[in-house]
């Protein structure tokens, strides 16, 4: 995974997870920070407590686009 592909999947999850757009920036420049930074890790963790939390199936072999659907606040 190059970078600018992890911006764009890190962007949309990150904006499906917010509220508000503003909320969704600001969670955006908080992980694409820390995957910057090497702590990848600990943004796959965020995520999948998040999927978690809104019972989106991990396992399932959905299209990206379905699973944010799934996982829209």
């Amino acid at each position: 995974l190059d970078f600018i592909h992890a911006i764009h999947y890190i962007f949309g999850a990150a904006m499906c997870l917010g509220r508000k757009e503003a909320e969704g920036w600001e969670t955006y420049v908080r992980w694409i920070t820390l995957c910057w930074e090497g702590q990848v890790g600990e943004v796959i963790d965020i995520l999948t407590d998040a999927c978690q939390e809104r019972n989106v199936d991990l396992e399932a072999k959905i299209p990206i686009s379905q699973a944010a659907e799934n996982a829209r606040v």
